[in-house]
């Protein structure tokens, strides 16, 4: 789940960086990605792996430990 929204989210972050680093308008940060890099993984994907491999371990911890901690809760804390 956290590796697929990394698909959509890593460009909005790179172009985030990019802005807080370089400064400019988003569209212009947009557009100097696009020229130095490409649509590809060195433009526009860059750092995609790596976001997926970080998004994908968050919520596989996320996932495994909600349902340990939900119920530890559940058991010590009746009435909550």
């Amino acid at each position: 789940a956290g590796s697929l929204g990394s698909i959509v989210t890593s460009p909005m972050e790179l172009t985030m960086i990019q802005q807080q680093r370089k400064g400019g308008s988003l569209p212009a940060t947009v557009k100097n990605i696009v020229t130095e890099g490409g649509l590809g993984s060195g433009g526009v994907f860059r750092g995609l792996f790596g976001m997926m491999m970080r998004e994908g371990i968050y919520c596989m911890g996320f996932m495994g430990l909600m349902p340990v901690v939900r119920g530890k809760v559940t058991r010590d804390y009746p009435d909550s």
